[in-house]
């Protein structure tokens, strides 16, 4: 947050730089970052490039932790879209005791009486943290930074109150080169129950106690993710910085009951009969989370060197005037995921990389003389409609990813029992579609809503260029804070109007006595008189 001042220079040209002092933890160890940046010379494209922590992104857009990072398809996807980090889905040593429900979904619409028409504002789910085995999490990391190496990839993680468990997945995670971690300090259902996420997150010296633990491992810049189900949020994101952080990301959802079921009396989301509070995001929860950003800003304009620190929005980012908001304010990231986005992200993503698939194996449909029963390309293209609908539902009745089903899904198609030898392109050209849709929609519960793909990050570049432009602001840090000084108290917003009365009433009146006339100005002067 190196230059978050509360005066702005609009449309300079100029060269900031902030050296960004060593952070020595308490074992020794050492996490330098620096701040640069270079507003350019002349009327060119704005430059949305920022360096935080150390950690040099082509644009303040972050894919935030959640199922849009769940695994190494969707983030290789986000990087190839061009969005400036990916943070990964929340890992912790032991995904066994990680037990996800279906549904775990719940959604509310801006139509009359929850219309099934109306536009998605809010999204609430009571899904926990990455089912996905450590390993093979901390394996997929290691590929993405090995193919992209200069992109920024960010691991979430969480664990149980136990300075050694906490030591282990740092080092671990640490090992497959990864650039920062972001601390879930803030998941609001299920993991609490285990003295995990919001539990920590909540309590100012269970917070300390385990920054201090995490800031004496790592050796990578940390964030700490705060929690919004709190009375004042500054506090913790204080404790968190006090403690080591380089910066803290807010919000996470939340806590809400999405709704009851008039006609049955059940909650949402429904399961078996029962539901449990759980995390609400989407559009509905934009303004929140802006109030949120705002006073850990203002905290930390007033207490902390701010070359040192960092501030990351999170909550309803749909638009780039949405993330400009959050800028604004002082945040220098804007982060996106949530679970209604991810439905429209991800839909796109599986259709794109299908359609891939398809011209893959149709040509090796043909090279084999391969007949699927109809004719080459002819019976891909018949099935392509059909198997939309298909493996879309059966994705959605069941949590597919085992061998299993894709004998299931060949069996149903085929309508004849498997023969490995005589269909094995058939089963491979299965697999490929499996594969790719458990990628994109295995997490879905409304496939109804296909607004945008990973692509998104596209349209939120020209739309935060055109505010820019709009503005004269050649870079991100010409306008982060800039809003800032607009925020007072109440007394003192009575206090300004009451002054801006007393002016209007005063011009109004005109002048006060004779002594008051001039030469130069009578026309005036006797116009602030008239009174009609």
């Amino acid at each position: 947050m190196a230059s978050l001042s509360l005066t702005q220079i609009r449309g300079r040209n100029s060269v900031i730089e902030f050296t960004r002092r060593s952070l020595r933890t308490q074992r020794g160890r050492s996490k330098v970052g620096f701040l640069r940046l270079v507003v350019s010379q002349g009327q060119g494209e704005p430059d949305l490039s920022v360096t935080v922590n150390g950690l040099q992104m082509p644009n303040p857009f972050v894919i935030g932790s959640g199922p849009p990072g769940t695994n190494y398809t969707v983030m290789k996807r986000a990087f190839d879209e061009g969005w400036g980090a990916v943070i990964a889905k929340t890992v912790s040593l032991d995904a066994a005791k990680v037990v996800n429900v279906t549904p775990r979904y719940a959604q509310l619409r801006a139509g009359a009486n929850g219309s099934a028409k109306g536009e998605i504002i809010g999204w609430e789910n009571i899904e926990l943290i990455s089912d996905r085995p450590l390993e093979t999490m901390l394996k997929e990391f290691k590929q993405l930074k090995e193919e992209y190496p200069d992109r920024i990839l960010i691991a979430s993680i969480m664990e149980e109150y136990d300075k050694v468990a906490w030591e282990e997945l740092i080092d671990r995670v640490e090992q497959t080169g990864i650039d920062a971690l972001e601390i879930n300090f803030s998941c609001p259902h299920g993991m609490p129950e285990r003295k995990m996420g919001a539990a920590v997150g909540q309590d100012c010296a269970l917070l300390e106690e385990v920054c201090g633990w995490i800031n004496a491992k790592a050796t990578v810049p940390v964030w700490a993710k705060m929690t919004p189900n709190i009375t004042d949020i500054t506090q913790p994101a204080r404790v968190a910085l006090l403690s080591g952080c380089e910066g803290v990301s807010a919000i996470n959802t939340i806590m809400s009951v999405m709704g009851i079921n008039l006609k049955t009396l059940r909650p949402e989301p429904c399961v078996e009969g029962y539901s449990t509070p759980g995390g609400y995001s989407s559009k509905a929860v934009h303004p929140i989370a802006l109030e949120k950003v705002m006073s850990i800003a203002k905290m930390m304009i007033s207490e902390f060197d701010l070359d040192q620190h960092s501030l990351s929005g999170i909550g309803g980012v749909e638009t780039g005037g949405d993330a400009a908001e959050f800028i604004l304010l002082g945040a220098n990231t804007v982060q996106k995921s949530v679970a209604s986005d991810y439905i429209s992200l991800t839909n796109n993503l599986f259709w794109s990389m299908f359609e891939d698939a398809l011209r893959s194996q149709s040509a090796q449909f043909r090279k084999k003389g391969s007949s699927l029963h109809l004719h080459g390309r002819q019976s891909i293209l018949f099935l392509v409609p059909w198997l939309k609908h298909f493996v879309l539902w059966e994705l959605l009745l069941y949590e597919v990813g085992t061998a299993t089903k894709v004998l299931h899904l060949a069996s149903r198609i085929y309508a004849f029992p498997f023969e490995r030898e005589k269909h094995l392109l058939h089963i491979k050209f299965l697999y490929y579609v499996l594969i790719f849709s458990i990628t994109g929609v295995r997490l879905q519960v409304c496939t109804g809503v296909m607004m945008h793909g990973y692509g998104l990050v596209k349209k939120l570049h020209e739309e935060l260029k055109d505010f820019m432009k709009m503005h004269n602001f050649s870079s991100i840090e010409d306008f982060r804070g800039a809003s800032l000084e607009y925020f007072t108290t109440h007394m003192d917003l009575v206090r300004r109007q009451q002054e801006a009365i007393q002016q209007r009433k005063a011009i109004k009146k005109g002048l006060q006595s004779d002594k008051d006339w001039t030469g130069d100005g009578f026309v005036k002067e006797s116009e602030s008189m008239v009174s009609n």
